[in-house]
């Protein structure tokens, strides 16, 4: 049985079958494949900003560049 209720998932993806949503393995699979890719999670953006309208790449060096991006605006 998944248990939804208390998993603090942020990502908006629901759909992916690596949604901790969709499965009891936690974010696991997600930061796994996301690494085996070279991406960041969605949740990472996130963090930094919940609107990611202005991320062009879910890389480690899209995440870089948004995080300084949003932190120039503050």
């Amino acid at each position: 049985m998944i248990n939804n209720d208390k998993h603090f998932c942020t990502c908006p993806m629901t759909k992916c079958p690596r949604h901790p949503f969709n499965h009891n393995e936690g974010c696991d699979p997600c930061i796994k494949n996301n690494l085996q890719h070279g991406k960041m999670p969605a949740c990472m953006f996130k963090a930094v900003s919940e609107n990611t309208d202005q991320v062009k790449e879910w890389t480690i060096k899209g995440f870089v560049e948004f995080y300084n991006n949003i932190n120039k605006l503050k």
